[in-house]
């Protein structure tokens, strides 16, 4: 998964802050500039080396340890808080991370919170992904969820970048959107 298109659009808002920086209200300046520190950081946080691959780890291990913990839950002689405590996580997952069953399920990469081999060798994740869910006798479900949570990550960027751009050229902050002016 490449990025480009995001880097294309920072690169179009920075062009369109400088080409608008005298035709554009101070107000809308300081607007812009703010959002702009707003988004920076979940851009860089989506288009960073391997942000995608760590993002997919990331949510494989700690999905796989929750529902590690909730099985053990269910043989606890504790509440669900007092669990939870005892384990400092917020929630537990109770839907397993893959469905896969057989003699080899014991095995399957996810359940035992990695990527699987065809993830991390493969030129696009994407790729990997759905090669392994072709050759995996179950649905890793945790990878699933966590591939739209990135999409969703990904797209929510893209769009306040486009916003942002909206906003430089055509010098209308939306009405929905807050303006604190800069202090004097």
């Amino acid at each position: 998964m490449t990025f480009d298109h995001l880097e294309s659009l920072r690169d179009d808002v920075d062009r369109q802050f400088k080409r608008s920086s005298r035709a554009i209200s101070v107000t809308t300046k300081y607007w812009a500039n703010r959002k702009l520190t707003e988004i920076t950081p979940r851009l860089r946080s989506v288009t960073r080396e391997n942000a995608y691959e760590d993002y997919l780890l990331d949510a494989v291990q700690a999905e796989a340890e929750k529902f590690r913990h909730y099985v053990e839950f269910q043989d606890a002689d504790a509440s669900r808080d007092e669990f939870l405590d005892s384990i400092h996580y917020d929630e537990l997952r109770e839907r397993p991370v893959c469905t896969c069953t057989g003699q080899h399920a014991h095995k399957c990469p996810v359940k035992l919170g990695k990527l699987p081999r065809e993830v991390r060798v493969a030129e696009d994740i994407d790729d990997g992904l759905r090669e392994f869910r072709a050759n995996h006798n179950g649905r890793p479900l945790v990878l699933m969820d966590a591939q739209d949570q990135f999409a969703a990550k990904v797209a929510d960027v893209e769009r306040e970048l486009r916003s942002l751009l909206s906003v430089l050229t055509s010098d209308e902050i939306p009405d929905d959107e807050e303006v604190p002016l800069p202090s004097q």
